[in-house]
């Protein structure tokens, strides 16, 4: 696996001309890790903004989609409102963050989310509910977002993975399973982008994405290539999957999700314990809707 890894192409394989605008330079948190030009997501031009169209997010082709997943780095300080407005414009249900927002004294991204509600652009957020289950390192967080303007609120959820040990891979790897199955199975039928992201939004998002894609593929047709979807996930995104380790527990990891016995008790018990944030999130849910549906006084 090791060889089979380095025979992939790595480094700029596609014109990344709008990052490397001075206007936009600093929306990137790195300079050799910007987005393509041809699978950018192209945010929607704010008036007397020329550039305001740019962030550091690319498509990804899914199982299903051409635009089954978005990755993008984590938010710098001003780029936190170009993310929401992504969530919006996309109307993304699911942001999948897989960094602590500090580790090893470094902040790998910006806290993006407010306790209660915050303002962010034209955007309002509400945290609704928290679950935090330690032991599989999941911490599920539900939003309300507004737009100003539009008399709509969505719902949004976010599912943080607080175990990835920097510049390695988690032991666990069933938890990262169970991370991507609970994301699955929330709003299944919903055709829109997964938002993901780790700090640059190319090794340990890659890294999900393709465990993802190929646990799909497996399920569809009863086949995998890891290095064909590599390979084009990395034409789509620079860089994608750094790390040989990384692209080794891809492999492990979607071999545990079809290895039975042990596995689906694991993942059973995941189900059990995630239904407490289905039924609160039904609750609150079925009140958001209910309240704007009411007549507006």
């Amino acid at each position: 696996l090791e060889k089979e890894f380095e025979g992939i192409t790595a480094g700029k394989r596609r014109p990344w001309t709008i990052a490397e605008l001075p206007e936009n330079i600093e929306k990137n948190r790195y300079n050799d890790l910007l987005a393509y030009d041809d699978t950018r997501v192209v945010l929607e031009t704010l008036p007397g903004e020329p550039y305001s169209d740019y962030i550091n997010a690319n498509y990804i082709d899914g199982q299903n989609s051409k635009t089954e997943y978005v990755a993008t780095q984590g938010p710098l300080p001003n780029t936190i409102n170009d993310f929401w407005r992504m969530i919006w414009q996309l109307n993304s249900t699911k942001i999948v963050m897989l960094t602590n927002l500090v580790e090893h004294g470094e902040r790998k991204v910006e806290k993006y989310w407010p306790e209660e509600t915050d303002k962010y652009g034209n955007i309002t957020v509400t945290l609704i509910s928290q679950h935090e289950f330690l032991k599989i390192h999941h911490v599920v967080r539900t939003f309300s977002v507004e737009k100003e303007g539009e008399n709509t609120t969505r719902i949004i959820r976010h599912f943080h993975y607080t175990g990835w040990p920097d510049l390695s891979v988690p032991v666990d790897r069933l938890s990262v399973v169970a991370l991507i199955q609970q994301t699955r199975k929330y709003k299944p039928d919903n055709k829109v982008p997964i938002v993901l992201h780790c700090s640059a939004g190319v090794g340990r998002t890659g890294t999900v994405i393709l465990t993802d894609s190929m646990m799909q593929k497996a399920e569809a047709e009863g086949i995998v290539d890891f290095p064909a979807k590599l390979d084009h996930m990395r034409v789509q995104r620079v860089d994608v999957v750094e790390k040989k380790e990384q692209y080794i527990f891809a492999h492990q990891a979607v071999y545990d999700f079809f290895a039975g016995g042990d596995t689906d008790d694991y993942l059973r018990n995941v189900n059990e314990e995630y239904k407490i944030i289905d039924q609160s999130a039904t609750d609150t849910e079925s009140t958001e809707e209910n309240s704007y549906r009411s007549p507006q006084g």
